[in-house]
């Protein structure tokens, strides 16, 4: 069990604001009310009210802990970008989605915890009121080098930045956290019978316009030729059919996509399935270990061959692996746990600096 849990209380209240339900309906017990700033067909009430009413709800204070997702993009662009949308007339807009986060600004008594699941490594200067504004920002593409996150339009993050005290107290407030996996795959892996391995590697999905995973797809269709079992399904196939061949396979290639961490390599992980992925380019949330659940390899021409290769030469190993890698992703990985730890952080660390 992590430790901490036990501060995540049954008589909390808790506040998400955000386009995604990252907290929503996994404490049992704890409440959690949803603020949804979806730009159209969302949950909030039209227009302004919803907005006052988020208002009314931070300023009485009878929230425990305020989760919020980071600003899309800056106000004016997202304004226009609602108003001149086709969905405008056939969908209803919401006002909320561009100025919700907003309402931040000012200084609340009760704690914020961002969480910013966003591709990219960096935070928008649009967004850098947050960071100063909340207890801890949780960063999903975190680099090893966490001033990287301001670098941008507006300039990089040298010796002056890097010296600037305030903006130092305010990096110390960031944090890694995952995607972890998705619902269905949480669901899957925790159902599922335990298949027979079928196929040595497994792969399916997007390649166009992503060179790790044309360069690695060339390499693995390259092995198929010289024998490896290695399944590529020609066509799209549903989350069912992507599961049950993640478990079928002793390991499953699980390159990065527009961000390093994705749902792949947790749910191919959840599976008992080796994941297979390029070495970390970022600070991971919880990463596994090379090796003991699963295998890392360096993006360079033939290195994921011969990684694959090296890894089949003991299937037994690799059964070991998947399930090592199994229960790492049951134990860290499901969104119920990534949900106590944003919580369970933020308030550790209010209680540790109050």
């Amino acid at each position: 069990m992590p430790a901490g849990r036990a501060i995540v209380a049954k008589t909390m209240r808790i506040l998400e604001v955000g386009r995604t339900p990252y907290l929503s309906g996994y404490f049992s017990g704890v409440g959690v009310d949803r603020f949804d700033t979806g730009p159209y067909q969302n949950s909030t009430a039209p227009e302004f009210a919803g907005l006052l009413a988020l208002l009314r709800a931070i300023g009485n204070e009878k929230y425990d802990l305020i989760v919020c997702e980071p600003n899309v993009r800056r106000r004016f662009d997202a304004l226009s970008r609602l108003l001149f949308s086709r969905r405008i007339f056939s969908e209803r807009p919401s006002i909320s989605s561009i100025f919700a986060q907003q309402l931040f600004r000012r200084r609340l008594d009760v704690p914020i915890a961002v969480v910013d699941m966003e591709d990219h490594s960096r935070i928008a200067a649009a967004d850098r009121y947050l960071l100063a504004r909340c207890t801890l920002y949780f960063k999903r593409e975190l680099p090893s080098d966490e001033w990287k996150l301001l670098n941008g339009g507006d300039g990089f993050a040298g010796r002056s930045l890097r010296s600037n005290k305030p903006l130092r107290a305010m990096m110390e407030k960031i944090l890694p956290i995952s995607l972890g996996m998705s619902p269905d795959g949480e669901a899957f892996a925790q159902s599922m019978a335990r298949p027979e391995k079928t196929s040595d590697v497994f792969f399916a999905g997007n390649v166009h316009g992503m060179p790790e995973r044309e360069r690695g797809l060339a390499e693995l269709r390259e092995l198929a030729v010289a024998g490896v079992k290695v399944d590529i399904p020609e066509q799209r196939i549903d989350r069912q059919e992507f599961f049950r061949r993640c478990a079928a396979a002793y390991l499953v290639w699980s390159p990065e996509g527009y961000g390093w961490d994705c749902f792949r390599h947790h749910e191919a992980a959840a599976m008992a399935s080796v994941p297979v992925i390029n070495a970390p380019s970022i600070r991971p949330y919880r990463p596994m270990r090379h090796g003991s659940e699963c295998l890392y390899y360096v993006p360079e021409k033939g290195a994921l061959a011969r990684t694959v290769l090296a890894a089949l030469e003991n299937r037994d190993d690799l059964i070991a692996i998947g399930r090592a890698a199994r229960e790492q992703a049951l134990s860290f990985k499901r969104r119920s746990e990534i949900g106590r730890y944003v919580v369970n952080e933020t308030l550790s660390r209010i209680r540790n600096t109050g």
